[in-house]
């Protein structure tokens, strides 16, 4: 069976190289940014690690994602809603996470944890494992787990 993941907001593609190998030759990875020489520079990488089954795409992720419905297995967002203001954006974002999963696909949520680091974003727009699951539920989610992972936690989500 293949499998589909993308990963919003994709950034140096980290995590995108890494679920590529867990998909493998019968499944794709979509990485999606806003930063056309962000996905120049993944486009680079992929080529040169000769990885055949990531696309990468300059997107917003703040607006309609240009892929299909029903597409995907599992969505990633890793260290990415911290900056994006959910009360103007987060109806269009998890909207559209819910139009492009498969039923019963599952979103994983990485963010750094709202608490006091000498790293890391400002703790004014961090967000606690609370907000973005009051903020999620609203777009047909329901939570399916919660794991501290030190500095950081991760949810993960399923469509219904």
């Amino acid at each position: 069976m293949s499998a589909f993941t993308i990963d919003i907001g994709c950034g140096a593609g980290d995590y995108a190289i890494k679920a590529s190998g867990i998909v493998g030759d019968s499944g794709t990875v979509y990485a999606l940014d806003q930063w056309n020489e962000t996905i120049s520079k993944l486009n680079e990488k992929i080529n040169s690690l000769n990885i055949k089954n990531i696309n990468a795409i300059t997107a917003d992720i703040t607006s309609l994602l240009p892929v299909n419905d029903n597409s995907f297995d599992v969505c990633l967002i890793v260290m990415v809603l911290h900056g994006i203001d959910l009360s103007l954006y987060g109806e269009t974002l998890f909207s559209e996470i819910n139009r492009i999963l498969k039923p019963n696909g599952r979103i994983a949520i990485i963010e750094i944890k709202k608490e006091e680091m000498s790293f890391g974003p400002p703790m004014y727009i961090r967000l606690s494992p609370a907000e973005i699951e009051n903020e999620i539920i609203k777009y047909r989610f329901k939570k399916i787990s919660y794991k501290d992972l030190k500095y950081t936690y991760m949810l993960q989500f399923e469509a219904y």
